[in-house]
């Protein structure tokens, strides 16, 4: 006995085909959010490091220049 799926590819192997590729298209197009998101995410962590670095810096120099006035 047969089993109706095989019967159905056997019969029709374009509609697995078509599955398949709505399969992929799926995973292309999560792949291609999660990049993205990934991307944003970065640079986000970039600006925050960077923001940082700047307060830090900035800082020095006015405890340096404090230190001079005093």
């Amino acid at each position: 006995m047969i089993s109706p799926l095989i019967r159905l590819v056997l019969r029709d192997p374009g509609l697995l085909a078509e599955h398949i590729g709505g399969y992929s298209a799926l995973a292309r197009h999560e792949l291609r959010a999660y990049r993205q998101r990934l991307v944003r995410r970065l640079a986000w962590l970039l600006l925050l490091f960077g923001s940082l670095l700047t307060g830090v810096v900035l800082t020095g120099v006015s405890v340096l220049m404090w230190a001079l006035q005093g």
